[in-house]
């Protein structure tokens, strides 16, 4: 996990919590808490980010930037059972949800895979959007605006950045 070492507060209260036995996560208790992780170099025109979550709070976003002048980001949440995510920003709302509920308190394995300007966003096993035309730029450090309150916090962890992977649209 890139929290310890790399990370950065930005905005907000959080803290590092074991959560149900599952391991450490960031628990977030503040609306909305930001942070960036900080890389040894730019993130390469393929890459792939994975992490665990919990839904954000009153179905608001978890929202991952990737360079401050882009176009777009990239987004997550549970919204009436169902888990949504995709890219946005200008024109492009891209997005797309899963076929089966997440459950509230649920944990979710989120990814972003992105070669150019194709980017896959996933929700546990299911591809919610596919756009290949997004502007998520590309710059050394990582910006996620995580939704979370005291009395419904959102727990995030296991993220982790793959600089290698596969082509997209091959």
């Amino acid at each position: 996990m890139l929290f310890r070492s790399r990370l950065e507060l930005i905005d907000g209260n959080m803290e590092v919590a074991e959560w149900k036995g599952g391991g450490r996560y960031l628990r977030v208790t503040s609306f909305p808490g930001r942070v960036s992780i900080n890389l040894a170099e730019k993130l390469p025109e393929r890459f792939t980010i994975e992490f665990d979550a919990t839904p954000g709070y009153n179905g608001n976003w978890l929202v991952f930037r990737f360079d401050d002048k882009a176009e777009h980001d990239v987004r997550f949440r549970l919204y009436g059972s169902k888990g949504q995510g995709g890219v946005f920003g200008g024109r492009l709302q891209a997005q797309g949800e899963t076929t089966s509920p997440l459950a509230e308190g649920q944990v979710y394995r989120g990814r972003i895979m992105a070669d150019g300007s194709y980017v896959k966003v996933y929700m546990n096993d299911t591809r919610i959007a596919n756009i290949p035309n997004a502007n998520i730029g590309r710059s050394n450090k990582i910006e996620i605006e995580i939704p979370g309150t005291v009395d419904a916090p959102t727990f995030i962890g296991n993220l982790s950045v793959d600089r290698k992977s596969t082509r997209l649209n091959s």
